[in-house]
């Protein structure tokens, strides 16, 4: 089909990335979201209708050395950015921008998206 180029179809882990990245397809998604007192504690999630749902996440094979952003894309139409540091992406989020996540409209804004901060 030439749909996309055969090695980002078969860059599903880190060991197969290309551009320092590879794809994680999401099939949950929050539903509620995490406690907001308890920082890192899971939301509560669903399974993703794969008949009308569907996201992926671009995420560095080896955080920071090939990258610091994670990308996410669904069915919404949005695509969001956000530096998780090593932890990796395997629930949509119920918020993206409430969860600090930001709307990328154009190639040049991921320069503008902070970094993680040391604790």
């Amino acid at each position: 089909m030439g749909l996309v180029e055969r090695s980002a179809a078969f860059a599903m882990a880190p060991s197969r990335a290309v551009d320092g990245y590879w794809f994680a397809d999401l099939h949950f998604a929050c539903t509620v979201a995490a406690d907001p007192a308890a920082p890192g504690a899971p939301c509560q999630a669903r399974r993703l209708d794969p008949e009308r749902e569907w996201a992926l996440a671009a995420q560095p094979a080896v955080y920071p050395d090939s990258g610091r952003l994670t990308l996410l894309a669904g069915s919404s139409g949005h695509i969001w950015a956000r530096d998780t540091g090593a932890a990796l992406l395997d629930v949509l989020p119920l918020d993206p921008a409430a969860d600090g996540w930001t709307e990328v409209r154009r190639p040049e804004e991921l320069d503008a998206i902070p970094g993680e901060q040391p604790d």
